[in-house]
C-alpha cells in the first residue's frame, strides 16, 4: 500500500528542493517558504537577492529569475506538488524590485518532454559546429562557448554568445530576422547534429559596450525572457516575456493555486550564495 504525504508536509518537501537546487547552481537565495507574502497565495514562495540598489533589472537577475522559473517547472514535472510559485527579487535595501506568481500544469509549455537526443559531440566540437553554420546576420561574435552547467543543466549544453553591432540603428535593421532564426537554427542542430543544446544565453552590445539585448532561451522548458535598452525593436514575434516589477509568465497561466497549508510549514533561509552570473 502506498502512502502520500500530508500536503503541507509535501511542499515543505518542494521547498527545501528547490533551495538545494538553485544553491548548487550559485543563485542568491534569500528564502524558500509554503507561506507566500503576496496576495495571491503559492504553493512555494521563492525571494532571491539582488545586487542592485534601484529598482532595474539587469542581465543578473534576469539569468537567476530564470534558473528559479526553471527549477520549479522541473520540480513540478518531476512530481513535487508545486502547482503555483511565487517569485520576490530584493534590492541591497531590502526592497521588493520583481513580483509575481507563476502557475504550472500537465499542459504547460515547460511540462512537455524534451525529445533530444543524449549529446553525441562535446562541447568543443559543438562551439565549432555554431560557429561554422550560424547566420549572424551582419551581427560581429566577440564570444561564443558552449559549457554544461550544474544540477538540472548538468546534462544539457548551453550555448552563451556575446554579439556586437555600431549602433542601435544598425541593431534594429537586422535584429527581427537574427531573433526569429534563433530557435529553428538550434532545433535543427539538436535534432541532426548530435548536440544537446537546451538552452541559448544572448548579449548583444553596440560598440560602446552598452548592452542592447540580455536574451535567455530554454528549449528544455518552452521559456523566453529578455531585458532590452530603449529604443531596441520589439519587432520580432512571438515576443518572449519582457521582465517587469509584476508579471506571470504567459503559457504558464494555467490551473488555480492551492490553498496554503493550514499548519504552519518551515522556511529556508540559509546565508545568500554568490550570484552565478558575472
Amino acid at each position: 500500500m502506498a502512502y502520500l504525504l500530508p500536503r503541507s508536509r509535501a511542499q515543505a518537501d518542494a521547498a527545501s528542493y528547490l533551495y538545494n537546487q538553485l544553491k548548487l547552481q550559485g543563485v542568491p537565495v534569500v528564502s524558500v517558504s509554503t507561506k507566500s507574502q503576496l496576495p495571491i497565495q503559492a504553493d512555494v514562495e521563492i525571494v532571491l537577492q539582488s545586487k542592485r540598489e534601484d529598482g532595474k533589472i539587469n542581465a543578473e537577475e534576469l539569468w537567476n529569475v530564470y534558473l528559479a522559473r526553471r527549477e520549479a517547472s522541473l520540480a513540478y514535472r518531476n512530481g513535487y506538488p508545486i502547482k503555483s510559485y511565487a517569485l520576490i527579487v530584493l534590492n541591497s535595501r531590502g526592497e521588493s524590485i520583481k513580483e509575481g506568481v507563476d502557475f504550472l500544469s500537465p499542459d504547460s509549455p515547460s511540462q512537455q518532454p524534451f525529445h533530444v537526443a543524449p549529446k553525441k559531440l562535446d562541447n568543443e566540437r559543438a562551439k565549432k559546429l555554431i560557429l561554422e553554420r550560424m547566420d549572424l546576420h551582419g551581427f560581429s561574435l566577440d564570444s561564443l562557448d558552449v559549457i554544461t552547467g550544474s544540477g538540472s543543466l548538468a546534462d544539457v549544453q548551453i550555448a552563451v554568445l556575446l554579439l556586437s553591432t555600431p549602433n542601435i540603428s544598425q541593431a534594429n535593421a537586422t535584429l527581427a530576422e537574427f531573433m526569429l532564426a534563433i530557435e529553428p537554427f538550434f532545433e535543427s542542430l539538436n535534432a541532426e547534429d548530435g548536440v544537446r543544446i537546451a538552452v541559448v544565453k544572448l548579449r548583444l552590445v553596440d560598440q560602446g559596450g552598452k548592452a542592447l539585448l540580455d536574451y535567455i532561451m530554454d528549449m528544455e522548458i518552452g521559456q523566453k525572457s529578455w531585458v532590452l535598452a530603449d529604443g531596441v525593436t520589439k519587432s520580432w514575434f512571438p515576443h518572449p516575456p519582457e521582465i517587469s516589477p509584476t508579471e506571470t509568465v504567459p503559457g504558464e497561466q494555467s490551473g488555480e493555486p492551492y490553498p496554503p497549508p493550514a499548519t504552519p510549514t518551515p522556511t529556508f533561509a540559509p546565508t545568500p550564495v554568490p550570484t552565478a552570473y558575472p
